[in-house]
C-alpha cells in the first residue's frame, strides 16, 4: 500500500523539473501495456507470478485486503443505518398511538353536534 501511496503522491505533484531547465515538448515515453502503476516492471512479467498473485489477491497489502476493509466498513455503516431506521420507525409508530382514540373522539363530537343541531331545527316545527 505504501508503494501505491508514494506513486499517487508523485503523480499528483506532476513532472519535476529544475528551475531554468528547458521543458521538453515531446510526449512522455509510453508505458508498455500491462506495466505497473509504479512504473516498474510487473512482477508477473519479471517471472515472479506467485509474488504478483500474492500482491493482487494475497492477505497483506493487496486488493483483496482493500476490498475486505471496504466491505467491513460498509457492513458497519449498513448496521448503523439499519439501527437508525428502526429507531426512527419505532418513534414514528409511537407518535401515532393516540390517533385511533382521537379519531373516535372527533367522530363522537361530530355526531353529537349533528344530533343537537337537528334537534333545534325539529323543535322549531313543534
Amino acid at each position: 500500500m505504501s508503494a501505491l501511496t508514494t506513486a499517487l503522491a508523485a503523480a499528483r505533484s506532476g513532472p519535476t523539473t529544475t528551475p531554468g531547465a528547458a521543458r521538453s515538448t515531446s510526449p512522455p515515453p509510453a508505458r508498455p501495456s500491462g506495466g505497473s502503476a509504479t512504473g516498474g516492471p510487473r512482477q508477473d512479467e519479471a517471472g515472479d507470478y506467485e509474488g504478483a498473485l500474492a500482491r493482487v489477491v494475497g492477505a497483506n497489502g493487496s486488493t483483496g485486503q482493500s476490498f475486505d476493509q471496504v466491505d467491513a466498513a460498509l457492513e458497519r455503516a449498513l448496521a448503523h443505518e439499519q439501527d437508525e431506521f428502526t429507531r426512527s420507525a419505532g418513534s414514528a409508530r409511537d407518535a401515532l398511538t393516540g390517533l385511533p382514540l382521537g379519531a373516535a373522539a372527533l367522530g363522537i363530537l361530530g355526531a353529537a353536534g349533528a344530533v343537537l343541531g337537528i334537534n333545534r331545527r325539529l323543535s322549531e316545527y313543534r
